[in-house]
Order: structure tokens, then C-alpha cells, then sequence
């Protein structure tokens, strides 16, 4: 189902592939659309709110999107075709809602602390039903909350790797292939060998060559992807190009990948936030319907 918006400036959306439905319109419905909050940590452009609000706004869920920031700029440029959408913390949470979408890594201040104000205040107090950490954002709530600590894995280099499905079904990852396409970036990852000692920590998903891709806590509904799925096919060729050691030529590294002409990974992406969707954050929090519905 689409996202539901209360701005009807129509120009916002025109160049933009998401999915939208007028506030009235969903009203009418008989359904209480999914209450979803994505927090955005990093102080860069607003690209991946708009990332993210794409892959959410693709599914059978209503979705009624907050956009949260870590921190705040007021010469921070947002996206004017998400600006209605931005609410502080405070908002949020006395709107109440169902699921929390974090991306980026911690805003830093002038000394050198890391603003954590609203993902805290979200954690603690809004208690979502669910919870879907993405990239960095993942390996530090898994350094904070586990102890986990990501580490430089030498064939993790920017590009699109293959990955397997670690273990048995998983509502999750239900109808995904065994093996199927993700886009990585260079950085940290993590090995399934650096879970040891964390039995509630469940590797879903991973590569040979980039390491875990799912992680998985179960008990808190609690879902670490340490690739950005969202990523679009731009972006990752950038970050390619710009790799360490870019100009000269690696073994088993080509010199002109054939993922920069297409974007292989993005059946995967959205299957995976529609499961997401629907077998945690709805399933935990049930559609109810509005009372005067139910009496007729």
C-alpha cells in the first residue's frame, strides 16, 4: 500500500517513485494504517530518507511515515518531497507507533560526542513493536546493545556480492532465493564467529567474501542489516570507484563491473521490507478497525 500523506502540494511528489495515498482516501479505509518512524542519524542530504520511504511505500501496509533526525541543523537542506513528514521525537512518540527504521551513523558535536538524544528517546519510550537498523546504524546499536564489534574484512570491497541464506525458514526472508544479490560498501563487517557468546543474536543471512548481512534478535523484534539495500546503482558505483587502490588492477576485481548497468539487488530489497512489514511490525501490533466500522 502506498505511503499516506496529508500535503496536497502534488508538485512535491512529481519526480519521485514513491507511492502515496491521499489522507482522506485512507480514512475511508477500514484498516489503521502501520505507524513507522525512520530515524535518520547521519547529518549528510536527506537521499536516504527518500531511499528508505520508497521500499516502505511498496508493500500490501498502510504506512503512515514519521521522518525523526538525530540531530539538528536548521541549515540542514530535508527533502521537500518528505518535508510534511518530519517530526521531532517528542511527536512521535506521543503519536505512538508501531515500527522504527534506523539509518546512518551518529551526528558528532564540536567535542567529539556522538548525539544520540532522539534514538535513545525512541528506543526507550516509544517501545515499537519492531525495530530495523540498516548499515552503520546497525553495527553501532550491536557495539552498544551486544558488545559486537565490526572489524575490516578484506574482500569486503564496494560492489554487488552474492549471499546465502544462513539456517532454516524464517518469515523474514520468506520467499527469498538461497542465494541472492546485495549491494556492500567498504567498511566494517562482521563474521558469523563474532557472535560467539551471543546466543539470542541469529546470522540469517551472509557472504563468503563480505561476511553477515541479517542478524536477527528475536526476543526485542530486533533486525540489524549491515548493507544498505536501498542503495541505488549510482551511488554504489561512486563509492566503487573511489574504493582504496581504485586505479590499479586487482585479482578478481573487474575493471568495469557489470552491476553499474543494472541494479540486481532491488527485488531483493523490497521483498524483504514488505516481509518486514508484515511479519513484524503488523503481525505484533494487529490491524484494528475503527471502532464504527466494527459496530456495522
Amino acid at each position: 500500500m502506498p505511503l499516506v500523506i496529508r500535503d496536497h502540494s502534488s508538485g512535491l511528489w512529481s519526480d519521485t517513485a514513491i507511492s502515496r495515498l491521499d489522507a482522506q482516501v485512507a480514512e475511508q479505509q477500514d484498516i489503521r494504517p502501520l505507524r513507522v518512524v525512520l530515524l535518520n542519524r547521519a547529518s549528510e542530504s536527506a537521499e536516504g530518507d527518500v531511499a528508505i520511504a520508497r521500499l516502505l511505500s511498496n508493500s500490501a501496509m498502510q504506512v503512515d511515515l514519521s521522518v525523526v533526525r538525530d540531530h539538528s541543523d536548521p541549515d540542514e537542506e530535508v527533502s521537500p518531497h518528505l518535508l510534511h513528514l518530519y517530526r521531532s521525537a517528542g511527536e512521535v512518540i506521543e503519536r505512538g507507533f508501531d515500527g522504527l527504521v534506523v539509518i546512518g551513523s551518529p551526528a558528532t558535536s564540536r567535542g567529539g560526542r556522538a548525539d544520540q538524544h532522539a534514538h535513545d528517546l525512541l528506543a526507550s519510550r516509544g517501545q515499537p513493536h519492531a525495530g530495523l537498523h540498516i548499515g552503520s546504524a546497525a553495527l553501532d546499536v550491536l557495539r552498544r546493545d551486544h558488545g559486537v564489534r565490526g572489524r575490516l574484512l578484506p574482500d569486503r570491497i564496494p560492489g554487488v556480492h552474492l549471499h546465502q541464506v544462513i539456517g532454516g525458514p524464517t518469515a523474514l526472508l520468506s520467499g527469498h532465493d538461497q542465494q541472492f544479490a546485495v549491494p556492500v560498501v567498504a567498511g566494517e563487517g562482521l563474521e558469523v564467529s563474532d557472535l560467539a557468546g551471543q546466543g539470542e543474536l541469529l546470522p540469517l543471512a551472509g557472504s563468503h567474501s563480505a561476511g553477515l548481512h541479517i542478524i536477527r534478535h528475536d526476543s526485542s523484534r530486533q533486525t540489524y542489516l549491515l548493507n544498505d539495500v536501498s542503495l541505488d546503482v549510482e551511488d554504489l558505483g561512486r563509492r566503487w570507484r573511489s574504493r582504496p587502490g581504485a586505479g590499479s588492477q586487482r585479482a578478481g576485481v573487474p575493471s568495469s563491473p557489470s552491476w553499474l548497468q543494472r541494479a540486481g539487488w532491488r527485488s531483493h530489497a523490497q521483498l524483504l521490507f514488505a516481509n518486514w512489514l508484515a511479519y513484524d511490525v503488523m503481525a505484533a501490533t494487529g490491524v484494528r478497525v475503527p471502532a464504527q466500522a466494527a459496530a456495522d
